[in-house]
C-alpha cells in the first residue's frame, strides 16, 4: 500500500458492549452528543429518557449497550435488553430496544453519525449474531417508517438469512403550529374554530378558571396524584383500569418528571376550575416539538369541554414559546385530527434466525390458520350439500 493510499484508508469499524448500567449512565453526555448529531434525534432516545425507563422497568433484565466505533470515534449507539415472549403456548427468547414494551416510548431507532448509518447497522447486527444463543427473536419496534435506518436493517437481516415480519405500529397524530394563534385557527375547520372559542368563553364566564404549570419539584406529587386519579376515573367509566394501577408505571412517571423538570423540558399543564383540578396534560418539549404523553380529565366536567379548553391554552403556550409541532403521540382519533393534525407512522419489525424456533414462531401459526380456514371451507360445503341416496 502506498503512503497516499494508507493516509486515505478509513479506520476499521469495531464494536464495544456495555452490560453494566453504571458504565452506560456514565456515558450520557457522549450519548446525547451523538444523538443530537444524528438523523433520528428524538427525546425518546436521550440518555435521560432511556435511563429513567431502565431504572423503572429494567430490574433483573440483561442489558446490552452497543457502541459502534470507527477507530476511536464513536459513530453508533443502541441499547437492547433481553425478555421473554409467549406465543402458541411457547416461550421465546427475545432482544428488544430499551424503552420498548411498556407503551411509553415512540420513535425508537439505532443512533448513527451522519454518513455512518450502514456501518452502524452492520456493526450492531454483527454483535447480535455473535450472541445469537441469547435470542430467538429480535423485536425492533416503534421505528419511524421514515427512518433512514429501517431499509438498512431490513437488508442486513435478509443478508443474514432471517425470517422477518413487519406490521404498522400505533400511528401518531401531530399538528404543525404557525407564528400566531389567529393563524393557527385559520387552519381549523369553521365548526372547530367556533367550538373552541365557545367552550373557552363559556367556561371562563361561568367559573373561576386557572391554568397552572408545574415549575417546582415539590409541586409534582400533588399534580401527579391528581392526574393518576382523573385518568383512573375515566377508564372506570368503561369498566377498565388505567395504566397507573401498575407501580412500575408510577415510578417511571415520577423519575421522568423530576429528570425532565430539572432539564427544563417538562410542560405539565393543569386546569383548575373553581379551586379543583379538572384536567391535566403531561407534556415535554424537545427541540421545536411538544410531546403529549398523558392526559387526565374529570368525567364530571366532560360536558364543559375542559379537555378542549386545556388544549387551547397549551397550544397558545406552544405558539408563544416558538414550538412548531404538537405531537399527540400514539393513537389517531377523529378528535385529534380535528385539531388540524397529520399522521406519522412507525413500524414493528420482528426477525428470527432460520431454524426450528423461527418456524414455530412465524410459520406454524400461519399453517394453523390455513388449516382452520380449509377445514371451515370443507365443513361449510358439507353443510350445504344434499344427500340423494341410492
Amino acid at each position: 500500500m502506498t503512503r497516499a493510499a494508507a493516509a486515505t484508508t478509513e479506520p476499521a469499524v469495531r464494536v464495544e458492549v456495555l452490560k453494566d448500567e453504571g458504565a452506560w449512565f456514565a456515558m450520557s453526555e457522549a450519548w446525547n452528543a451523538l444523538l443530537a448529531e444524528s438523523k433520528v434525534n428524538t427525546v425518546f432516545l436521550t440518555a435521560e429518557w432511556l435511563g429513567c425507563w431502565w431504572r423503572s422497568y429494567g430490574e433483573n433484565r440483561p442489558l446490552h449497550v452497543v457502541k459502534v466505533l470507527r477507530g476511536d470515534r464513536l459513530i453508533g449507539l443502541t441499547a437492547f435488553y433481553e425478555k421473554k415472549v409467549r406465543k402458541i403456548k411457547l416461550t421465546f427468547k427475545a432482544m428488544a430496544f430499551v424503552g420498548d414494551g411498556t407503551w411509553d416510548s415512540d420513535y425508537l431507532d439505532l443512533i448513527a453519525a451522519p454518513g455512518e448509518e450502514e456501518a452502524v447497522v452492520e456493526g450492531v447486527l454483527d454483535y447480535l449474531f455473535d450472541v445469537r444463543d441469547r435470542w430467538d427473536l429480535l423485536l425492533l419496534n416503534e421505528i419511524p417508517d421514515s427512518s433512514p435506518m429501517a431499509p438498512l436493517i431490513r437488508r442486513g437481516l435478509s443478508a443474514r438469512g432471517c425470517t422477518q415480519s413487519e406490521e404498522q405500529a400505533v400511528a401518531c397524530a401531530w399538528s404543525a403550529l404557525p407564528d400566531s394563534w389567529d393563524d393557527y385557527l385559520k387552519t381549523l375547520k369553521p365548526r372547530m374554530r367556533t367550538k373552541t372559542r365557545s367552550l373557552v368563553r363559556k367556561l371562563e364566564e361561568a367559573h373561576d378558571v386557572e391554568l397552572e404549570l408545574c415549575e417546582r419539584e415539590d409541586q409534582l406529587p400533588e399534580r401527579l396524584a391528581s392526574m393518576y386519579e382523573l385518568h383512573e376515573q375515566r377508564w372506570r367509566q368503561v369498566g377498565k383500569s388505567g395504566v397507573f394501577v401498575f407501580p412500575e408505571k408510577r415510578d417511571f412517571y415520577e423519575r421522568m418528571s423530576r429528570e425532565l423538570l430539572a432539564l427544563g423540558w417538562l410542560r405539565f399543564h393543569s386546569l383548575r376550575v373553581d379551586g379543583r383540578y379538572v384536567a391535566h396534560q403531561f407534556c415535554f418539549d424537545y427541540g421545536d416539538t411538544r410531546f403529549l404523553l398523558q392526559e387526565g380529565m374529570d368525567p364530571a366536567w366532560f360536558d364543559k369541554g375542559v379537555g378542549n379548553v386545556l388544549r387551547v391554552y397549551v397550544f397558545q403556550d406552544c405558539i408563544e414559546r416558538g414550538i412548531r409541532v404538537y405531537d399527540f403521540l400514539g393513537g389517531v382519533t377523529q378528535h385529534k385530527l380535528s385539531w388540524g393534525s397529520d399522521v406519522k407512522k412507525s413500524l414493528r419489525l420482528t426477525a428470527g434466525r432460520k431454524g426450528a424456533r423461527s418456524f414455530l414462531y412465524f410459520d406454524l401459526p400461519r399453517a394453523a390458520r390455513w388449516g382452520r380456514d380449509r377445514l371451515r371451507d370443507v365443513l361449510g360445503k358439507g353443510e350445504g350439500s344434499t344427500e340423494t341416496g341410492s
